[in-house]
């Protein structure tokens, strides 16, 4: 099960609940372009992995769910899903807080968000 307590995005969210906005929504996208062929033609996602994302997702959603919050899963590009979900939510609404990526594929969907959204980047170190 996936320590949302580490997680640098998931205090920080904390602390704007606190402070600033009073309602904080978890999200996770299973972005399509992480299960299309990689370059080689093989998957970049297989089965295995795919089985043990659905686990951890599951068990976000359960750590969440005792701490009286829930998480929004949806299937698309992260651009085109938060900018949807956050649509018509008024003044003041629509930070997205999310931790800074490293590789390239994840930096180009990180743009893409910033691009979509107002975003605030949390660096999380994955040593």
């Amino acid at each position: 099960m996936p320590r949302i307590d580490g997680c640098a995005a998931w205090r920080l969210a904390e602390n704007f609940t606190c402070c600033f906005w009073p309602q904080v929504l978890p999200v996770y996208c299973y972005d399509p372009r992480s299960f299309a062929a990689s370059p080689w033609g093989s998957s970049k996602t297989g089965p295995h992995r795919a089985a043990f994302l659905q686990q951890c997702v599951a068990g976000l959603r359960a750590s969440l769910q005792q701490l009286g919050s829930g998480l929004l899963v949806a299937v698309g590009a992260p651009e085109a899903v938060l900018a949807a979900a956050l649509e018509g939510g008024g003044p003041g609404a629509g930070l997205v807080l999310c931790q800074q990526e490293v590789t390239s594929e994840e930096e180009a969907a990180d743009a893409a968000v910033q691009a979509a959204v107002q975003v605030g980047t949390v660096l999380q170190s994955t040593a």
